[in-house]
């Protein structure tokens, strides 16, 4: 019997817009395709050497003082390439922005994650179900809460819920390409 396939969502929060924004916190949930989490997520706020835009507190909640006392960036991405199961294949919404601000931190991690990671975007435009593809949108769209959008883990728990969705809709048969990672994970 061959086990199912590990997944795990995830979300990048971050000061701005690559290349010079800088990661403030990042999110995952691991999961299966019947929706079981085998482990706890894993959550970290991050320090970042530049301050928190106004903006992105209003959008975020997160201020300057919330991640003063938090790990660097290559601190809390060793924890979370330690926490990464590597067999997994990563999930993200728009995922050149997310590896964009991981690769500002990390290029090597970025790198090795790009290859073990799909885009949930391209996968909510082929369902077409959605007035546009920002995640609080489909998120609505689908009856799920939008409480805490715009910080990483409740952003990772909604990607995790559009994936779900689409294997529901059998979309990994029907478009097995939005689903290969191009590494060995398969």
């Amino acid at each position: 019997m061959t086990r199912p396939k590990l997944w795990v969502a995830f979300d990048c929060e971050s000061t701005g817009f690559p290349p010079q924004g800088r990661l403030i916190e990042i999110a995952a949930v691991a999961f299966f395709p019947d929706g079981t989490e085998p482990f706890l997520p894993f959550q970290q706020f991050v320090r970042p050497p530049v301050p928190i835009p106004d903006e992105i507190t209003e959008l975020t909640g997160l201020t300057n003082d919330k991640v003063q006392h938090s790990d660097s960036a290559v601190e809390v991405l060793s924890q979370f390439r330690q926490w990464l199961p590597a067999s997994a294949t990563a999930v993200a919404h728009n995922l050149p922005f997310d590896l964009a601000i991981l690769a500002t931190e990390h290029a090597v991690f970025a790198r090795e994650l790009s290859r073990q990671a799909v885009d949930s975007l391209p996968i909510a435009r082929v369902l077409g179900e959605f007035p546009n593809h920002r995640l609080t949108t489909i998120a609505r769209t689908l009856g799920l809460s939008t409480e805490g959008a715009h910080r990483a883990l409740a952003d990772a728990r909604l990607v995790k819920q559009l994936v779900l969705h689409s294997f529901r809709r059998g979309l990994p048969a029907a478009c097995p390409e939005l689903f290969s990672t191009g590494g060995q994970n398969d």
